[in-house]
């Protein structure tokens, strides 16, 4: 493999001098001759961080482990960013692949003794994690899709968190693991992860029954770090009452880096905070499977929002279409993907008429929705709109042929100001 200083010097054009406090300096050749200055080669200190990252990535063949014991020893530069948090993508990932090594245990040869190991050893993986603790940055827990666990328990589960935790950056955990997420794992959270404040993203897709307000609030010290928050209960449990949040956390509102929320499937939570305007630089907004009767005129102050789906909250349609749907939800300038289906819509809210940057409408699933009007407006009001999804929900009766004929016009209407436009229905 190429010398990591040889490949920055020949990418930037850097003077490298690796014996220089910085680990650059300035060239020390003698002037040319020629009467044309060649340019000033940069110095390491004036390439972005993330450049260099990404460079010792193409470099390293993303092999944390090479990088680990070549990038800090290249300068003292080197190794100052690779202990910042911008070298997160050159560290270790812990990653339990449950499913993987069931099919390897499948493919390897029987014991004598016809005894089975455990799919994966919970002593084994957290000596790892203690052994490489300070280099871990992300946690992530793959499908399982049925698979054993093996002897690893939701106390196991814990230590490993609490080990690692301080310098994790991120922490993914796929439906199929409801049994590790119990007290334990959420005290590790609290107690080890979230003081160090360098989480940027939690994404856990299967929340487990008993989930209560306090596990999620200490989330609320994230502040300043955390920038995708995804808390999903599987959609298997919808309605069930019993599993999820009780309502949308006030202390979500204080993370104002979030970029991306996620709240799906919690079937109690039946508003959204006017606090939300405090998220100005949320691009994502996820409530779906929620008991949402409104959505607050605060989610205008989002102009940085780009999509918003607030899918099976069958309650929207029961209100009237100025208070489901306020006029100043007009003010999400940069929305461009709206997912309203199976909310029981009988028509196209009107503050989507002003939506200038919509690209994307899904309306499908909504029982007698009016289709015979309100669409053409879309054409004429949203210019980029390029797709609009008009599928019919389950167990509903079919479209007169008026309303299949009115649907074939609004499509041509469409496409003639956009070719590439679809309409599916």
């Amino acid at each position: 493999m190429a010398d990591l200083s040889d490949l920055l010097a020949e990418k930037f054009y850097l003077d490298l001098d690796l014996n220089a406090p910085g680990g650059a300096s300035s060239s020390s050749s003698s002037s040319s001759s020629s009467s044309t200055a060649a340019p000033a080669p940069l110095k390491l200190t004036d390439v972005p961080n993330q450049v260099i990252v990404s460079i010792l990535r193409l470099a390293t063949d993303d092999d944390a482990l090479w990088a680990k014991f070549n990038v800090p020893f290249v300068c003292k530069a080197f190794r100052d960013l690779y202990r910042s948090r911008d070298a997160s993508p050159l560290h270790d990932a812990l990653v339990l692949n449950f499913e993987e090594e069931v099919a390897k245990a499948k493919r390897a040869p029987p014991r004598r003794d016809s005894r089975r190991e455990p799919i994966v050893r919970a002593s084994r993986v957290i000596a790892w994690a203690r052994t490489h603790a300070e280099s871990v940055r992300t946690l992530n827990l793959n499908h399982r899709n049925g698979a054993s666990l093996g002897d690893f328990n939701a106390a196991n589960f814990a230590q490993l968190v609490a080990a690692v935790g301080p310098h994790l950056t991120e922490i993914v955990i796929y439906d199929g693991f409801q049994k590790l997420l119990a007290p334990p794992f959420w005290a590790a959270l609290r107690d080890s992860v979230v003081p160090a404040r360098n989480l940027r993203t939690i994404c856990v897709m299967d929340l487990p029954k008993g989930l209560s307000m306090s596990d999620v609030e200490p989330l609320a010290q994230l502040r300043g770090s955390l920038e995708e928050l995804s808390l999903d209960v599987s959609s298997d449990n919808y309605g069930n009452p019993s599993i999820g949040l009780r309502r949308f956390s006030e202390s979500f509102l204080g993370l104002t880096n979030l970029k991306k929320l996620e709240l799906n499937y919690h079937f109690r939570i039946k508003e959204i905070p006017a606090g939300i305007s405090n998220l100005k630089n949320l691009k994502f907004l996820s409530v779906t499977g929620c008991d949402l009767r409104s959505l607050p005129k605060e989610l205008g102050a989002l102009t940085q929002l780009e999509v918003l789906a607030v899918t099976v909250n069958k309650a929207l349609g029961s209100a009237s279409d100025d208070v489901a749907f306020p006029p100043e939800l007009k003010g999400m300038k940069s929305l461009s993907n709206l997912r309203l289906e199976i909310c029981g819509l009988r028509r196209v809210p009107a503050f989507v008429r002003e939506l200038s940057s919509l690209e994307e409408i899904v309306l499908f699933g909504n029982v007698g929705l009016e289709i015979d009007g309100p669409l053409d407006y879309l054409v004429e009001c949203c210019p980029r709109l390029r797709l609009v999804k008009m599928e019919k929900g389950r167990n509903t009766s079919s479209w007169t042929p008026q309303s299949l004929a009115h649907l074939e016009a609004f499509k041509a209407k469409l496409q003639k100001k956009n070719p590439s436009a679809g309409v599916n229905f």
